[in-house]
């Protein structure tokens, strides 16, 4: 994997965090309520609809995986946006 990187803007370290995902179970990468609060997010999102009444209300791990979420999106979006100008 390292070796991949040779030739590239990428560096070794780089290139490794990319490709490591292909290499491990799912089952490690995921807690298995990952799904539900990803989905849980989504409709959150694209419906405006709060997940709790109040801020106290909110499950500290769907808080924690929404943060996460909104933390990853704006890495994507700044990577499209350095692709593609």
């Amino acid at each position: 994997m390292a070796g991949e990187a040779q030739g590239t803007s990428w560096s070794a370290g780089r290139s490794i965090y990319k490709q490591a995902v292909f290499c491990l179970h799912p089952a490690r990468l995921f807690h298995p309520d990952a799904h539900q609060l990803m989905d849980d997010w989504r409709v959150s999102q694209a419906l405006g609809i709060p997940v709790a009444a109040t801020l106290d209300q909110v499950p500290s791990m769907y808080a924690d995986a929404a943060l996460v979420i909104q933390h990853e999106l704006g890495h994507i979006r700044k990577a499209q946006g350095e692709r593609h100008g």
